[in-house]
């Protein structure tokens, strides 16, 4: 099993993290990937492509063109009718079962009976790790998220901002190498959701993280992106890669600029030319 460990935002654990994504096979491998569903409907056809270690990419799309179908596929949490997936060169279920890819989940999706800190914890729960050690572990990865201090609170005292929060620091619990995000931010409001754009990105690089974010949103995809994929309504291909050319770390200045107006652009004529072709 990979042991994986946090490292603070300093100039050492930055010029580890860069040493490890210039090093480091393939985080994802995507190769003619399709997906049918018993009714014969085709969700998803031939689609290709890779990410590399320590990239953050996401995958943008008009609603329902299969994006969250992919990306559960790439969990582990679905099935390909055909082609291959590979996460770290092994089977998506088995980089699950090691810890190597964690998932977000649209809601944060947290027991209402339990309070943060087994929330957070049961990742750990469930691979029969100790109480001490995996209440230890999730207190870490809550000081991450800056909420160690709603370690005795309900979810339901919590905003939903804060309970996504939550949500992420039970994604780092078990140290991933791979974090995939299914819209977590979709559900709040714009200032929250730039907020804890800042704070991902805060994550992703302070541990060395390779990222994979599903967002309909194409400023949020921006924002965060190295790369972004966009891909079609249903049957859904790949229509285009739209390489983001702006270094991190990025603040809401970098919203305002010529680069960021200018990758908005591109991923929107991607998408309206998509559209065009279907109507």
């Amino acid at each position: 099993m990979f042991q994986y460990m946090f490292k603070g935002a300093n100039a050492v654990s930055v010029g580890i993290a860069e040493q490890g994504r210039q090093t480091e096979t393939p985080a994802v491998v995507v190769e003619k990937v399709q997906k049918r569903y018993a009714s014969g409907t085709v969700a998803i056809r031939n689609v290709s492509f890779s990410i590399k270690s320590g990239e953050f990419v996401s995958l943008v799309g008009p609603s329902g063109c299969g994006k969250s179908t992919l990306l559960r596929m790439i969990a582990g949490l679905g099935e390909a009718s055909s082609g291959n997936i590979r996460v770290y060169g092994e089977s998506p279920t088995v980089s699950h079962v090691d810890n190597r890819l964690s998932f977000v989940f649209q809601d944060a999706t947290l027991m209402p009976w339990r309070t943060v800190l087994p929330n957070v914890a049961l990742p750990l729960e469930l691979a029969g790790v100790s109480k001490r050690e995996r209440e230890q572990r999730a207190l870490s990865a809550l000081r991450l998220v800056g909420l160690e201090h709603t370690a005795k609170s309900y979810p339901r005292e919590l905003s939903g901002g804060m309970r996504m929060r939550v949500s992420l620091a039970r994604a780092l619990v078990s140290q991933p190498k791979l974090l995939l995000l299914d819209e977590p931010f979709g559900a709040l409001d714009e200032l929250t959701r730039q907020y804890l754009n800042g704070e991902l990105l805060r994550l992703w690089q302070e541990n060395a993280l390779t990222a994979l974010f599903v967002t309909h949103n194409v400023f949020e995809a921006v924002f965060l992106s190295q790369r972004i994929v966009v891909m079609t309504a249903q049957p859904s291909r790949i229509a285009s890669f739209v390489e983001i050319d702006a270094p991190y770390p990025r603040d809401d200045a970098f919203r305002s600029t010529p680069t960021f107006g200018d990758a908005v652009g591109r991923v929107l004529e991607c998408l309206r030319g998509e559209r065009g072709m279907e109507e």
